[in-house]
């Protein structure tokens, strides 16, 4: 608890003395603050994502050497890199705060033009030599204006589409009134879509088959590798709330603009098709966070429609909806 209140005092969170070393009520307010600006669910529970990311947010560029790694560094201090070198015009990808592939060879371009060794290590030669350039960084990014170039070429047709059930295998999810497990709605939603999207000139692809359950790691490995344009995640968390909620990534000062276009396009199309307002939130979840390209979680769940999971017009009927959305995407992109 101490560590807690003490990362949270260093980020600018106030803790009443008087609650140092047990969760009081201020403790919970200041973790709830902290759960928003990071795109997290704000329950006030420093769980494992909450604590990585406390975590993540105490590192500051400079405080470490980062490198690429067969398990990737993560932290502020990776996404303070990545923001200036978008930039000052190398593209590191997106600004997740991971250093992955795209980081490393943003670096390298990066110690090159500055006549430092290029080996891809971010120590102190290259943290001084990125803030001696400083005042030459201006708003905007690379990697973004890539996305954007990259959807307005035209078209749904011929786009790499990565659909993803959630669940899967052993894990089946929630258990829907009817008795449906989520893990099977999920995959008949997704697959009505492959298909919706496969008979509009789309290339979908799905992140695992109907008895499957991969790993997040393995399905945003899977999404990265392919080279898709966009990628979508199903799931159905049944919660009392009206209507659908689509997320894309946000948290603090950076958020995916595409990934926003994207939720607010397939949120438009489920809320035409079915008559309930959807959600769109900004959340720094996994599956958003470590994809590489736009991309969405959508939530179906929808009170009063749970009847309706065991029959497959309606699922099919949700899925030719996110296509839509995913099409109208493309297509509204001028």
């Amino acid at each position: 608890m101490l560590d807690v209140q003490a990362r949270l005092q260093a980020l600018g969170y106030p803790v009443a003395s008087v609650e140092r070393g047990f969760f009081g009520g201020e403790t919970e307010s200041a973790v709830k603050v902290f759960q928003i600006r990071r795109g997290l669910s704000p329950d006030g529970i420093v769980g494992e994502l909450t604590w990585r990311e406390l975590v993540e947010a105490c590192l500051r560029l400079g405080s470490r050497m980062l490198y690429l790694r067969r398990h990737p560094m993560r932290g502020d201090d990776v996404r303070d890199l990545q923001r200036r070198l978008n930039a000052l015009g190398f593209d590191s990808g997106k600004e997740d705060g991971i250093f992955g592939a795209e980081t490393h060879a943003a670096v390298t371009q990066f110690q090159r033009g500055s006549g430092l060794p290029k080996d891809g290590i971010v120590g102190r030669a290259t943290v001084d030599a990125l803030n001696r350039l400083a005042r030459r960084i201006q708003p905007g990014s690379k990697s973004q204006l890539r996305e954007r170039i990259s959807r307005e070429r035209g078209g749904l047709a011929g786009r790499r589409i990565y659909l993803d059930p959630g669940h899967g295998g052993p894990d089946v999810g929630v258990v829907t009134s009817p008795g449906v497990p989520e893990s099977y709605v999920v995959y008949r939603v997704a697959e009505a879509a492959a298909e919706h999207l496969e008979r509009m000139g789309a290339r979908p692809m799905m992140s695992r088959a109907v008895q499957q359950g991969p790993d997040l790691d393995r399905r945003t490995l899977v999404a990265n590798e392919a080279g898709t344009d966009v990628a979508v995640s199903f799931h159905f968390a049944c919660r009392p709330e009206s209507g659908p909620w689509v997320a894309f990534w946000s948290m603090e000062d950076s958020h995916s603009r595409m990934g926003r276009d994207l939720a607010e396009s397939v949120g438009g199309s489920l809320e035409s098709s079915f008559g309930r307002s959807s959600s769109i939130l900004g959340r720094n979840l996994p599956f958003l966070r470590q994809t590489k390209m736009p991309a969405v979680v959508v939530d179906l769940s929808c009170p009063g429609a749970e009847p309706l999971l065991g029959e497959d017009p309606y699922l099919t009927g949700l899925g030719e909806a996110v296509a839509s959305g995913v099409s109208h995407y493309f297509d509204s992109s001028g």
